[in-house]
């Protein structure tokens, strides 16, 4: 994966769009609120031409951007992109799909977003309508958690900028970072659930608080026939290692890897909430891609 190069080939114009007011603008030219960030209101009305490389500061780094920009370039002369977000917070990676996409000349572009925490689901609709997302764009977006089957989970009212919040089987008001919080029950679905009406997958970007495990074992076969590019953010080494093995016997190819950086803690529930960096994992389905 050339990174620099493929991000440089869809990097807009420096100037070429105006930033709304509230808002700040990276390279793909994609519109993004400032309150959504701890100290964002100092970056109202940028624009940042520059690329993310090694990150933006914002949404992430360049494997992550690279990833998206490289499934939508294989998919160039294609009438169709199909990108699912799970663990989307205000959507920012099916977002940065849609604008890419449209400007990319695709008639077709299907969205999914997934997102537990009722606020940043609202925030999702409001970061789609700003970027046009919504009137160019097949948007499907589900207010639940992304699980290895349908069922109802407990979630933790989190505040606005806390994107640590996880869905739980368990009762009670401690969440697995030790963390008090009011909790409510939301629905949980399947990816196969998720991704019933799609038929393959051009991209799916998961972020789900140490829930990848679970949820990649429960649908391998599923991934293997549907999904051409996934960047998986990880949450301790041993879903990582496990995640590698997977995806080595399924016969894909990791076109970039970095672990989470973790602080071992006994005192910590478990190794998720000694994660204080979250790795990264890029891959590509040589069956489909």
């Amino acid at each position: 994966m050339q990174v620099e190069e493929i991000i440089n080939k869809y990097r807009v114009a420096e100037g070429y769009i105006d930033t709304p007011e509230g808002c700040w603008t990276n390279f793909l030219g994609l519109h993004t609120k400032t309150d959504l960030f701890v100290d964002g209101e100092k970056h109202n009305g940028e624009f940042v031409h520059r690329m993310p490389i090694p990150d933006d500061g914002f949404y992430g780094g360049a494997y992550e951007h690279a990833t998206l920009l490289t499934a939508i370039d294989s998919r160039r002369g294609h009438h169709r992109f199909t990108a699912v977000e799970l663990g989307a917070g205000w959507g920012p990676w099916i977002s940065a799909a849609g604008v890419v996409c449209a400007r990319a000349g695709f008639p077709n572009i299907h969205l999914v977003g997934v997102e537990a925490d009722a606020g940043k689901y609202e925030r999702m609709k409001e970061h789609m309508r700003i970027n046009g997302v919504d009137r160019r764009c097949d948007i499907k977006l589900i207010r639940g958690a992304a699980w290895d089957s349908d069922t109802t989970l407990s979630f933790p009212k989190t505040e606005a900028l806390d994107y640590g919040g996880s869905p739980t089987a368990d009762k009670g008001n401690t969440d697995y970072r030790g963390y008090e919080y009011e909790t409510e029950e939301i629905p949980a679905f399947s990816f196969q659930t998720i991704c019933r009406d799609l038929d393959i997958i051009d991209f799916a970007h998961w972020d789900i608080q140490g829930a990848e495990w679970n949820v990649a074992q429960s649908c391998k076969d599923f991934l293997d026939e549907k999904v051409r590019y996934m960047f998986i953010g990880t949450h301790s080494r041993f879903i990582e290692g496990n995640l590698l093995n997977m995806f080595f016997e399924m016969g894909w190819d990791v076109m970039h890897q970095s672990p989470c950086n973790m602080i071992y803690d006994r005192n910590r529930a478990n190794l998720v909430a000694m994660n204080a960096l979250d790795g990264t994992m890029a891959l590509r389905n040589p069956k489909l891609a």
